[in-house]
């Protein structure tokens, strides 16, 4: 049962004058995800346009400014981009959308542009819906471009073959309408109300474990269980979002072997690779608008092996991580479907410790692996930094570089910074160690300061402690102490701010520190502890509390994070037999705000949200089924009226 409240005021939305146009249709298309650097969006500089002068003669000159505007107006902006080469005048007659885009995209950090950059894929079927009920003035904007890349997409499936300018147009126009979608999330989840529904889940049991969220949305993926001889066995089980609900998709062939590990791939669109308990490797493919999945065999390892992890990256490379063999052994194996596409084709194979600690960068085309002390017998740990192309023995495979860590220096977790600069380590002892990465992955030690966190692997893994640029880094000196540290211009980095967060009216004895989530933009500030949640924002360089929430309930942690678009969900404890969710968020006046509140009659376990931040998985303490919502918008004038 759920019980919700609105929370906010409307605001004002920033773009005005848009012009709407008859809508395309299509489905989106295969491949990798765009780049979304500025070349993409860009607009080009008036120093090199065609014609100095507006009143010279030019194409158009006998049409009146406004009828040439309202023609321009109807092109897509990768069209509209080779338009202000033009003259001055066209130059002056264009939309200003692209300039905005182009701003918009400079402000995110690597890892948002690479999860930008699949949005693409689930404009029709998935995020349209929300930009139309926010009444998104880039809605024309946006129909038209996707068009353009439909057609693309069509122009290169009849003619069988991509050349090297038709690979690029499609490039450039999926990477404009992945930044439009973005920009539109980000501009609704400001300015409207929010309100999170449940979403309809039809076609099967309802799951009760974590999911895995396709890059684009449109896909989930988890595991159901079955009783087979006496014993559970787990089996894929997937759902395809359309028509407002997650719908059950259907495996042509299940496996025999019980999955162990799944993901979506980052090189193929609506595909799917499981790893299963005897050493399979299965990649589940889907043809648009089936609803059928068929599987396909890749790897094979042997049936004394586990499959713990099974990924791809944008090149084609597929990580996988298994144990088993020799007792004690982890072992990593870097594939390429380069040669054969049949992910058969091994380009590197090491083996470590079972307690070894695993780190990828946000696009997978970089491994760190931590090995324990006990590996060399002299009380020093190692880590390897795997990448294609470093120490390897030919061009196109991955290799790594080892560093050796001083005895005393073992480590529980290891992160990555965002700009893939630095790596943060935590230590058991309550030290936190910051390395700088050359060019060839070698590790300098550049911070060594005290930090307090949990040792669960749930906590740990929930630390964001970079803002987007990588120059930021928030750490906890003790339960109740925030430190900030700033990377200088020669490379050192400086103490920052500093403030206590000691909750009121009273401090909890005990209490530790969870984890911290730095927003992308160094602005505002997540904090989890044993007792309570809290939100700090940044306004005029002085750090003020937003929120903060005490648990009564001593069983069940108080959760809180950082999600797409800019938003915080928080569990805040129970209340009169109800526990509570807060959605925060920034207002059209950058302003931290409560957004929209709800609450539940079971006690929350944890959260789980998709990429594109439509989607929220409750999970609840117990056997209960989560509660599966759906992000919606209102117009910011409150009618509820479609946009048209």
């Amino acid at each position: 049962m759920i019980r919700s409240h609105d929370a906010q005021a409307a605001g004002s939305l920033p773009f005005s004058g848009v012009r709407e146009c008859r809508p395309a249709s299509g489905v989106s298309p295969a491949g990798e995800a765009p780049s979304l650097d500025r070349a993409c969006v860009e607009v080009p500089g008036t120093s090199r346009l065609a014609t100095e002068d507006a009143g010279l003669a030019g194409p158009g000159l006998g049409l009146p400014s406004e009828l040439l505007e309202g023609i321009l107006a109807y092109l897509p902006l990768s069209d509209q981009g080779r338009c202000a080469l033009v003259c001055r005048r066209w130059y002056g007659l264009l939309s200003e959308t692209r300039w905005k885009l182009a701003l918009h995209m400079e402000r995110l950090s690597a890892d948002q542009r690479w999860v930008t950059g699949y949005l693409a894929e689930g404009y029709r079927s998935r995020t349209r819906a929300f930009l139309e009920q926010g009444r998104s003035p880039l809605l024309p904007a946006l129909d038209r471009q996707d068009g353009e890349r439909l057609r693309l997409l069509q122009q290169r499936q009849e003619a069988q073959a991509t050349g090297p300018s038709l690979h690029k147009s499609l490039q450039r126009a999926c990477a404009l309408v992945s930044g439009l979608v973005n920009y539109g999330l980000q501009q609704i989840s400001q300015t409207c109300p929010l309100r999170l529904q449940p979403a309809a889940v039809k076609g099967g049991e309802v799951f009760q474990t974590s999911v895995s969220f396709s890059p684009c949305s449109r896909w989930m993926a988890t595991r159901s269980w079955q009783a087979e001889a006496g014993r559970w066995s787990s089996q894929p089980c997937l759902y395809g979002w359309s028509e407002g609900g997650w719908h059950r998709q259907t495996l042509s062939s299940p496996p025999a072997s019980p999955v162990s590990a799944y993901s979506f791939s980052l090189s193929q669109p609506d595909t799917l690779l499981t790893g299963h308990r005897q050493g399979q490797v299965i990649r589940w493919h889907t043809a648009e608008g089936t609803g059928r999945w068929q599987a396909t065999p890749v790897l094979e390892l042997g049936q004394r092996y586990r499959v713990l992890s099974a990924v791809d990256n944008r090149h084609g490379d597929l990580i996988v991580l298994y144990k088993g063999g020799e007792p004690g052994r982890k072992y990593v194996r870097v594939v390429s479907n380069r040669v054969d596409g049949q992910h058969k084709a091994p380009v590197a194979e090491s083996f470590y410790g079972p307690e070894s600690i695993d780190s990828f960068n946000k696009g997978r085309t970089r491994l760190a692996v931590v090995t324990q002390p006990a590996i060399f017998g002299d009380g020093r740990g190692s880590v390897d930094i795997w990448q294609r192309d470093l120490n390897a023995v030919e061009p196109g495979a991955w290799g790594y570089q080892r560093t050796l860590l001083f005895p005393g220096q073992g480590l529980k977790w290891l992160l990555q910074s965002p700009d893939g600069c630095h790596l943060l380590g935590l230590q058991a002892c309550g030290r936190a160690k910051l390395w700088a990465l050359d060019a060839d992955c070698r590790m300098h030690l550049c911070l060594n300061a005290p930090c307090t966190f949990s040792m669960t692997r749930r906590d740990m893994s929930a630390w964001r402690p970079f803002s987007n640029d990588g120059r930021q880094l928030v750490l906890a000196e003790s339960a109740h102490q925030i430190q900030f540290w700033n990377l200088q211009e020669e490379g050192g980095w400086a103490i920052g701010a500093c403030f206590d967060s000691t909750p009121c009216p009273a401090p909890v004895d005990g209490d530790f520190i969870r984890y911290l989530q730095l927003s992308g933009d160094g602005q505002t500030l997540a904090c989890a502890t044993g007792s309570h949640v809290a939100l700090w924002h940044k306004n005029d360089d002085a750090w003020q509390q937003v929120l903060q929430r005490c648990v009564t309930d001593t069983d069940v942690l108080p959760q809180i994070a950082r999600r797409p678009l800019g938003l915080y969900i928080s569990t805040v404890g129970r209340q009169e037999g109800w526990d509570r969710l807060c959605l925060h968020g920034a207002d059209s006046q950058g302003q931290l705000v409560e957004k929209y509140r709800f609450s539940v009659q079971e006690s929350i376990r944890s959260i789980q949200v998709s990429p594109d931040g439509l989607t929220v998985l409750v999970f609840f303490v117990g056997n209960s089924p989560p509660a599966v919502l759906k992000l919606e918008a209102q117009p910011p004038d409150g009618t509820g009226e479609p946009f048209v």
